[in-house]
């Protein structure tokens, strides 16, 4: 495409560093869009120089009795005169006296200021100035014959004649077909020729046959054109040359479309979309992406009528993509693009962003995400298929403060790893004892330990162990059972000192404030408010039900004590409650 660009450079130049040709375009667009012809070959009522002309040009036919208003309606500034004389008229019946000068007006000098309303609309006037200047402007352009015509036409006192038509026609197609054929030469690229069999036959279209325009016959015309065809004379020697780099060209394009629609196609298959892509061409050369459902030939057109949200969405992602390949940024960035996905659609859409051959691979990404997924798929169980090695890291925003924390592979643990960690590091029995309940839940252990577990968080004297829908006192065997279940992990492990703790909200709290972990404190928030009726925040009590059982969690995890899962304002909450506890 760059040696296509430095072939045609020469004659964009030719645009770009004379401003005189842009000028005659624009002039020429200015000749049509004043004088419009309707189907019939007459010139349209509503146009411009209808309105100016339709009675003859009233400027050189200004009636006896206001002869003397001349030097105001040829002057430069008549519009705004005018406008300033219908506004005065207005106040003719105050007085009479000149609402200007206050010199007595007679009767009969009134009805010559009303009759220059009368002969004269702003409006009207307003288009026929702008059409004699724009004509005046012009003259350059037409034939010495032209001018003549347009002179006769223009200061003729009567209405436009059916042959002042045929002329004016005339010189209408001939403007708009010469600015086209300019506008194409100027626009000359790599769109506009890889749709020619031969660039040289195209080449020799473009040229300007100066006899075909008959009403534009002045030298500065002539000089324009002669220029433009020796620029079209020079590109035909390098013809053989341009030829041969846009049938590269073509073919890099074809090749590139294929590559894209393959890549899609394959895509949508993995993420498990009945659709297809094809790229068609259309008129102007522009290639678009049509969609088609598997089992039909008919491109769907209205996409919002057929693709649900996350159809939209990942379409939407995936030609996001494509567009950052071709734009070639320094920073990517993608926020949170593929939560709403099932697991299946969430990694053919990681894939597709950055395994693929055209993708964001290498490239400087930044992706957020809420969802633990994508990063167990990137750092844990298919690292070793993205290159390079991502980063991963955890923000966490305290007080304020965004902090991050590395996710290396060796954090990324099962969640019996974790509690069985916590429970052998931590210091305090009833954090040990949080996890340890968390545990039994990940191996649906519904035995004594879990029962006895349970009845503590439950603040229950009596242990009780559920049976179907009933729950009944735990047994002493039971107990015994349980509690030997429980030391295990918690070697100095005694029920009924630790159920002192959790009744009393002073121990409660003072343990809260001393620990460190969100997830922790949660968990004993929760423990304190069992009992208490309190009509808590729906999303803090939501979060809290699902926080505090396994069921929601994923099956590998990070470990709680060392990133701050849980929302900063959660824990405000929390804080909140504790604190009305306090004043009691």
């Amino acid at each position: 495409m760059e040696k296509i660009d430095k072939l045609l450079i020469e004659i964009k130049n030719t645009f770009i560093n004379f401003l005189e040709i842009e000028n005659f375009i624009n002039d020429l667009g200015k000749i049509s869009n004043s004088i419009q012809f309707s189907v019939n070959g007459k010139i349209k009522r509503t146009s411009s120089f209808s309105k100016a002309f339709s009675d003859g040009n009233k400027l050189n036919n200004i009636p006896k009795e206001l002869v003397e208003y001349t030097p105001y309606l040829r002057s430069a500034q008549n519009i705004a005169w005018l406008k300033w004389q219908s506004i005065g008229e207005e106040y003719l019946n105050i007085d009479n006296s000149c609402s200007y000068c206050t010199t007595k007006i007679k009767e009969e000098e009134k009805k010559k200021i009303v009759k220059v309303k009368e002969t004269y609309e702003t409006k009207e006037l307003e288009h026929l100035t702008n059409l004699l200047k724009l004509f005046k402007s012009l003259e350059e352009y037409f034939s010495l014959e032209t001018n003549q015509i347009i002179k006769s036409i223009t200061e003729n006192i009567t209405s436009i004649k059916p042959s002042d038509e045929n002329v004016l026609q005339e010189i209408v197609r001939q403007a708009e077909i010469l600015r086209d054929t300019l506008i194409d030469i100027k626009n000359i690229d790599f769109a506009k020729l890889k749709g020619l069999k031969s660039v040289m036959e195209g080449l020799k279209h473009l040229k300007i046959n100066i006899n075909s325009y008959t009403h534009f016959q002045s030298e500065k015309v002539k000089d324009i054109i002669v220029d433009i065809n020796n620029k079209i004379n020079s590109l035909e020697e390098k013809a053989g040359n341009l030829q041969g780099n846009v049938n590269i060209q073509k073919q890099r394009i074809l090749s590139t479309i294929e590559s894209y629609k393959k890549e899609m196609n394959s895509f949508l298959a993995s993420a498990g979309y009945k659709y297809e892509i094809n790229f068609v061409e259309s008129e102007n050369g522009e290639h678009k992406i049509k969609l088609f459902p598997i089992e039909s030939d008919l491109n769907i057109k209205n996409v919002r009528e057929h693709l649900s949200y996350g159809e939209r969405n990942a379409f939407a992602i995936v030609l996001f993509m494509y567009e950052a390949i071709k734009e070639k940024p320094d920073l990517i960035i993608l926020d949170d693009p593929i939560s709403s996905f099932d697991r299946n659609k969430k990694y053919a859409i990681i894939d597709a962003l950055f395994r693929g051959t055209n993708s964001l691979r290498g490239k400087t990404v930044l992706m957020f995400t809420h969802d633990f997924e994508p990063i167990l798929d990137i750092a844990y169980n298919l690292k070793r298929n993205f290159t390079p090695t991502p980063t991963v890291t955890f923000i966490q925003n305290k007080e304020n403060r965004l902090t991050e924390i590395n996710i290396e592979k060796t954090d990324i643990l099962s969640c019996q790893k974790i509690v069985l960690e916590n429970i052998k590091n931590l210091s305090e029995n009833i954090n040990k004892l949080i996890y340890l309940r968390r545990y039994k839940e990940i191996e649906d252990d519904k035995s004594n330990t879990y029962a006895l577990l349970s009845s503590l968080f439950h603040k229950r004297q009596i242990p009780t162990k559920q049976n179907n829908e009933e729950s009944r006192p735990m047994t002493s065997e039971e107990v015994q059972n349980g509690v030997e279940g429980i030391k295990e992990f918690i070697p100095d492990f005694d029920y009924y000192k630790e159920y002192e703790k959790v009744i009393s909200d002073e121990c409660l709290i003072k343990l809260y404030e001393m620990t460190l972990s969100n997830y922790e404190k949660l968990q004993i928030y929760r423990i304190l408010m069992e009992g208490k009726e309190n009509d808590e925040n729906r999303v803090l009590r939501k979060f809290i039900n699902e926080t505090f059982h396994i069921e929601n969690d994923y099956l590998f995890q990070l470990n709680p004590c060392k990133y701050e899962l849980i929302p900063e304002y959660i824990i405000k909450l929390c804080n909140k409650e504790i604190k009305e506890i306090r004043k009691y």
